[in-house]
């Protein structure tokens, strides 16, 4: 029993959608973006949704913001994270944040199996969303140029392509362009830990409510660990930058 994730992003970026309609931008929030993602779940599938998920993996008090499984004692079909991108109440590194998702999401190895899929999910006002992640540019250091970060975390939207999802690609981090190297060796000094060379990311869905800068818009992302995964310390690797 899978998710259609693609569904998912069309169903979430119309019920936000509704909410700004409403005069109700502000209420819009990370809990309002799984809320309506485990609305659309339950609606289209019997798999049962655990909000906010302990997993053995994680440490402290980090959690999942959804997981879902078809029994109680089985893997989990899905497990996922989720984003809401959004303006003001401080300043907020949106990359840095959605990377270490990507990571967590990447490095889970219990209550997983190969089938389980590792959704990444980003929504926003278009205005917002588009200035605070999707055109956001790093600094490279030792001088680089800066470079637009999204194509180095996440498979980027392909104007041509109408289907989701995409065929995966490969994110290479080890073997990551110049420009990308401080921004991942600060992920790895972040998060405490060294880092996979590699992981396989695919588009699986997108939507945007309307054309005007202020609808939603959401994107769904899957990822998947790489085969024979290694790891790597990205401090050492990356000391010159």
């Amino acid at each position: 029993m899978t998710v259609n994730w693609h569904n998912l992003a069309i169903a979430t970026a119309c019920l936000l959608e509704h909410e700004r309609l409403c005069d109700r931008r502000t209420f819009i929030d990370e809990a309002s973006l799984v809320r309506a993602s485990a609305e659309f779940i339950q609606s289209t599938t019997q798999l049962l949704l655990t909000p906010e998920y302990n997993h053995p993996n994680l440490p402290g008090n980090k959690r999942l913001d959804l997981l879902g499984r078809t029994r109680a004692d089985t893997p989990a079909v899905f497990v996922a994270e989720a984003k809401w991108i959004k303006s003001g109440g401080g300043v907020r590194r949106w990359a840095s944040e959605i990377a270490e998702d990507v990571l967590r999401l990447e490095g889970l190895e219990e209550d997983v199996e190969a089938y389980t899929d590792r959704a990444l999910i980003v929504g926003g006002i278009r205005r917002s969303l588009k200035a605070q992640f999707l055109d956001v540019e790093t600094r490279a250091g030792n001088g680089n140029p800066r470079i637009q970060i999204l194509p180095h975390i996440l498979q980027a939207r392909d104007q041509e392509k109408r289907d989701y999802p995409y065929e995966q690609a490969r994110i290479a981090i080890r073997d990551c362009v110049p420009g990308a190297r401080r921004f991942w060796k600060a992920r790895a000094v972040d998060i405490g830990g060294e880092l996979p060379v590699s992981y396989q990311c695919a588009l699986a869905g997108r939507h945007r409510a309307s054309q005007i800068q202020d609808s939603v818009e959401v994107y769904v992302w899957l990822l998947r660990r790489s085969r024979n995964r290694s790891t790597f310390d990205a401090t050492t690797t990356f000391d010159g930058v």
